[in-house]
């Protein structure tokens, strides 16, 4: 009977310890970044990620969150932005200062991603890819997953995409590494409103694709 109980006992502290974890996960990560290729995952711990040029994943799993903002370039402008310094500073009255990544640079792309490519971004262009149930339109892959105020979603990446020479990139042509960041940020508050300041930088992630 001792036994038994002790067994229920265990059984109920690691259920706990693991919603606990998820809890916690959930209340500090506001996004998660992963890299998906024939079966490996990659995080930003893994960076440089090396991967075959051969078609990959990214999988965005955003926590009670619309979306974040996305940069892939061979620049590493954006890679380079010191952790202490918060990303999305700017005064939205001038747009005066860093401004690093803004609404006004998001760059159009096909709905659900049709293409499947990810854009070579620069100091003028960046991504912002979101989920809204009640929206009609996505830039991720079409199939959505949500577990209560968890959103999964994917990016199938076949080629890059450089709209300043406006041309496609086969990915076995990649030569150079791509610096990947992404960032969330907090909706403006009154004081912001009022002061012009934009929301404040919640989480960022970084890292840099290799292709071999």
């Amino acid at each position: 009977m001792n036994r038994i109980l002790t067994l229920f006992a265990c059984c109920f502290l690691l259920s706990t310890c693991t919603t606990s974890k998820l809890f916690v996960e959930q209340s500090i990560r506001k996004f998660r970044l992963e890299v998906l290729q024939n079966g490996k995952i990659f995080t930003a711990t893994d960076s440089p990620i090396v991967l075959e040029p051969a078609p990959f994943k990214l999988r965005i799993t955003l926590y009670d969150i619309e979306g974040i903002m996305f940069s892939s370039a061979i620049d590493p402008l954006y890679y380079d932005v010191p952790a202490e310094d918060d990303i999305f500073a700017c005064d939205l009255n001038t747009y005066e200062g860093p401004c690093h990544f803004i609404s006004l640079k998001a760059m159009a792309e096909p709905n659900f991603n049709a293409e499947k490519k990810l854009h070579l971004g620069d100091e003028g262009r960046i991504n912002y890819w979101f989920y809204d149930a009640e929206e009609s339109w996505h830039r991720l892959d079409p199939d959505i997953k949500v577990e209560g105020k968890t959103v999964i979603a994917h990016r199938t990446v076949e080629q890059l995409y450089d709209p300043e020479a406006t041309e496609y990139i086969d990915l076995e042509d990649v030569k150079d590494d791509i610096y990947v960041v992404a960032a969330a940020q907090a909706e403006r508050t009154e004081e912001d409103i009022q002061a012009g300041n934009a929301g404040k930088e919640l989480q960022r992630e970084k890292f840099i694709l290799r292709f071999q």
